[in-house]
């Protein structure tokens, strides 16, 4: 950052911006790479896009928290709002703080800097296009920004266009820096120079779930695109050259599954991505794979619903669904990460339960984790440690073989001499098809002792100190960060409150904290009808209510906060 201490407000928790426009003018790349500046310029922070389900035209934002700190929540409200669209500006502009500076063309407001985008657009590039650029440069200079870094940013972005598109980029983000300059922006300066901590990663929740796959010893998945979770597969396709990860988009999610089966018969490690709608396609393979014990990882990436519902928006509507899916009994594992960090980490944990036990294994994802930004170290690769549950070769193998555990060791077909069988129907335990009662039970009791040693392997969820709580605030998933910022403010206020977050769900575990209390639990999730609040009465928690937001948006800490103290 080039502004000094003495022109700049000094960051003392966080700064906010909102980035706004139509669909098609490129707001994701010009909050992408002020997102990428303030990471190389030694910052944290978290980012989440913002957008309707249109190609062209409606609302449209990123918004970025931009902290030396760590970062837990959106704001209800911005240090800085940029736009470049008109209708846009109005539907953001009261998101506005009041001391908050705003960007847009054709303002005559005091603390509004109104730049001739399209006038220098079409001086960098001889187009209105390049307007997202020059509104990049304009940005960079308003929050202090190096113009090099920048620049060093956009030939990364736009690495794989032609030599004149990367120059135009660059010349139009220089004309907006220069601008700025010459009409002396940087007295709106935000932020205080920071020398970098060393290199950070910049990741949304997608390419952290990607990451933990080929991490986890993925090689093969196979999806049909849908919102949000396209950009799983989008990546392991890009990388493929280098993970050797076969990525096959199918021709639909049936395909998709029963093609991740049968790559995970064959010995791969294998998975599959989706949304709600998807999933439900899905279903039938999913109790194949339940009945032929074949593991699998299935990535079910929320939005509201039923059907379509808003595919581009956030929602926690899919968790009962995930845990009943299938026909008949069948055990499985369901997880939901809280950052992209547990994302990675949890996908590692996923491919290791589903070969261990042979069990499917469900992560709930949502829009506000695939879509989202967060600042990360480098992951410690050194730590992964991959372990080989087949068998190697064995006298008189048999795929379903009745142990005390429930747990039948697997096989490689083609590994060794052994016949390895999988079959839908019921089977005996060499796979054979039978018709044998008796057996019948014998094979279902089998599969569900597993159960009881998959509890074991479950975490306990985090709770946050606090000597005597008044407040008990329970999230699962993306939730989770959120809440432990909530209780923070709501012990700040007066109202001692601990959070306890979930992110490995189900077998469930219910610890101590949430049994026989007299503190007031409250459950907080993005569904209207408290779902994982219900399944925590099942066990004996006594939930004084349910905060819930359904309306597509993910909570901010203080709608949260606020909400606990009307109910109390």
């Amino acid at each position: 950052m080039n502004c000094g201490a003495s022109e700049a407000k000094k960051l003392t928790m966080r700064t906010t911006l909102l980035i706004c426009g139509k669909a098609g003018q490129g707001i994701q790349t010009i909050g992408y790479i002020i997102s990428k500046l303030f990471v190389k310029s030694g910052y944290d922070i978290f980012a989440w896009q913002d957008f309707q389900s249109r190609i062209r035209g409606g609302e449209t934002s990123f918004r970025i928290v931009v902290s030396d700190g760590k970062v837990r929540s959106l704001p209800e409200s911005f240090d800085i709002i940029v736009s470049l669209d008109k209708e846009n500006t109005k539907f953001y502009l009261p998101l506005l703080k009041k001391e908050g500076i705003a960007i847009y063309q054709g303002a005559t407001d005091k603390n509004v800097i109104s730049p001739p985008i399209e006038e220098l657009s079409e001086k960098a590039g001889g187009s209105k296009f390049y307007a997202n650029m020059v509104l990049t440069g304009i940005i960079a200079e308003v929050v202090c920004g190096e113009l090099s870094l920048v620049n060093n940013i956009i030939k990364r972005e736009f690495e794989d266009k032609s030599e004149d598109v990367v120059s135009a980029n660059i010349n139009a983000a220089k004309l907006g820096y220069e601008w700025s300059l010459k009409n002396n922006v940087k007295k709106f300066c935000k932020i205080t120079p920071k020398k970098s901590d060393g290199e950070k990663m910049l990741i949304s929740g997608n390419e952290a779930i990607a990451l933990g796959a080929i991490a986890g010893g993925c090689k093969f998945i196979s999806a049909y695109p849908m919102t949000p979770s396209s950009g799983i597969i989008t990546y392991l396709s890009k990388t493929s050259d280098k993970t050797g990860i076969l990525a096959e988009q199918a021709e639909d999610e049936i395909s998709a599954v029963n093609m991740a089966i049968g790559a995970s018969y064959a010995g791969a490690r294998a998975m599959t991505s989706t949304s709600g709608g998807g999933f439900s396609l899905m279903v039938e393979g999913l109790s194949l794979a339940g009945m032929t014990e074949i593991p699998l990882v299935i990535v079910l990436a929320q939005r509201p619903g039923p059907a379509t519902g808003l595919p581009t928006r956030t929602e926690q509507g899919d968790l009962l669904f995930a845990l009943h899916a299938g026909h008949g009994e069948f055990p499985r594992f369901i997880f939901a990460p809280t950052s992209a960090d547990d994302a990675y980490k949890l996908m590692l944990k996923a491919f290791d339960m589903s070969q261990k036990y042979r069990v499917p294994v469900i992560i709930l994802s949502d829009q506000y984790l695939a879509d989202s930004y967060w600042t990360l170290n480098n992951f410690d690769v050194n730590a992964i440690a991959l372990t080989d549950y087949y068998a190697q070769t064995q006298k008189n193998f048999m795929s379903y073989k009745i142990t005390d555990s429930g747990i039948s060791a697997g096989m490689k077909p083609g590994s060794s001499e052994n016949l390895v069988t999988a079959d839908s129907d019921e089977h005996d335990e060499s796979g054979h098809i039978t018709e044998v009662l008796a057996i019948r039970k014998k094979m279902n009791e089998k599969r569900w002792r597993k159960f009881k040693l998959m509890e074991k392997e479950i975490s306990h969820p985090k709770i946050s100190p606090s000597k005597d709580p008044q407040i008990i605030l329970v999230a699962w998933g993306t939730n989770s960060l959120i809440v432990e910022e909530a209780a923070e403010k709501l012990s700040q206020s007066g109202i001692e409150s601990v959070a306890v977050s979930y992110s490995e769900l189900w077998p469930l575990r219910v610890p101590e904290a949430l049994m026989n209390v007299d503190s007031m639990i409250f459950a907080v999730e993005n569904n209207l009808t408290g779902q994982f609040a219900n399944l925590l009465k099942t066990k004996g928690v006594k939930i004084a209510g349910i905060i819930s937001k359904y309306d597509g948006e993910p909570f901010t800490s203080e709608q949260i906060a606020e909400a606990v103290r009307k109910k109390l």
